[in-house]
């Protein structure tokens, strides 16, 4: 058998042929056994076509004798919690291409707490319902879950709102607080300025619980701005006790002596209702609360303060002519107002009235 230049007497010899003449070292060489995903990077000096060594072909990396994927495609994040869904994105390594997650995001109606998801929509009571009132409920939905919840209240029967709460409905003779609400006797703890002297509708007025005697006013001038009631029957129909009150006091005389001053400056309390806005009656006003007079006057009594005088006359702001203004009697049956002399220094009173 010819290998190359040699020849051999066994046949075992000739399993290599060469087509030229190398050293009979060639025929000895073992060639490297090259993996999947590698090439040869250099052969034999005496005998090229046996491998010598091999590498790893591009995007990969040796690991022993075998060549792997330089590029591993992971998931970024390996878990998520409730309510969320998984970030992807696409990774190719090595000609593959696979979906990896790479981070999470909250659901809808949800927002991200830390590593959590939160319901992004709170259902909780707007309201505190107090005593003597029915809770007002409406349904609220968050995420896929209705609840019930307190919106607001409505006071029970016989009992009106005020504030955040609910007060017993102001009668008659009823004593008042500077909370608004009213009671039938004195209550500890709270402030009362007045007594409810006449309900109608929303009108509603309270007598104050003191008063003092005194004339309408040393100053016997017209008050240009206040009508001149000539009959009693027409200053019967001048319900415009407060208006008439600043236009006293802003008439352009000194007026801090009057009865529209001392009642414009009462001030029971220095907070809440009462603390401002009270006035002389009108005669219609003085006029009105007359079939409530032993009413008024209970309540007085049951607050501790001085009744109203069965015979007394009360200055009203309804003026008669220059140096006149009408009076009303409310404690008698007619009531019927009666024309005094602004200046007249005793024996008429001025009671205060409030509209709450």
């Amino acid at each position: 058998c010819t290998y190359g230049c040699k020849t051999y007497s066994s046949q075992s010899g000739c399993s290599d042929v060469c087509t030229v003449c190398y050293d009979d070292n060639c025929h000895n060489r073992t060639a490297v056994s090259v993996p999947a995903n590698a090439s040869c990077s250099s052969y034999f000096s005496d005998c090229p076509n046996k491998c010598s060594a091999w590498t790893c072909n591009s995007g990969y990396k040796q690991s022993g004798n075998s060549c792997v994927c330089a590029t591993t495609c992971t998931n970024s994040v390996s878990s998520k919690p409730a309510n969320s869904t998984y970030v992807t994105s696409s990774c190719t390594a090595c000609g593959v291409t696979t979906t990896i997650n790479t981070d999470w995001k909250c659901n809808s109606g949800y927002n991200k707490s830390g590593n959590s998801c939160v319901c992004a929509t709170t259902c909780k009571d707007t309201a505190t319902v107090p005593a003597n009132a029915t809770a007002v409920k409406s349904n609220c939905t968050a995420c896929g879950q209705t609840y019930s919840i307190i919106t607001g209240f409505t006071c029970n029967s016989g009992y009106t709102k005020s504030g955040n709460e609910c007060v017993a409905q102001c009668k008659i003779g009823d004593i008042l607080y500077s909370d608004a609400s009213c009671s039938s006797s004195k209550v500890s703890g709270k402030t009362a300025i007045g007594v409810v002297a006449y309900i109608n509708g929303s009108t509603k007025l309270a007598v104050s619980l003191v008063e003092k005697s005194g004339p309408w006013d040393y100053v016997t001038s017209d008050v240009s701005c206040l009508t001149n009631y000539q009959s009693s029957s027409s200053a019967l129909t001048d319900m415009n006790g407060s208006s008439n009150t600043q236009c006293i006091l802003n008439d352009g005389n000194s007026r801090n002596s009057s009865a529209a001053y001392y009642c414009n400056t009462h001030k029971p309390t220095s907070s809440g209702t009462g603390r401002s806005g009270w006035y002389l009656p009108a005669a219609g006003e003085l006029y009105i609360i007359a079939p409530n007079f032993s009413k008024i006057n209970q309540g007085l009594k049951n607050a501790g303060k001085t009744q109203m005088g069965t015979s007394s006359d009360y200055w009203s702001s309804t003026e008669n002519y220059t140096s006149y203004a009408w009076t009303v009697r409310p404690g008698t049956d007619s009531g019927q107002p009666t024309a005094a002399s602004k200046s007249t220094p005793s024996g008429h009173y001025i009671r205060c009235f409030l509209s709450f």
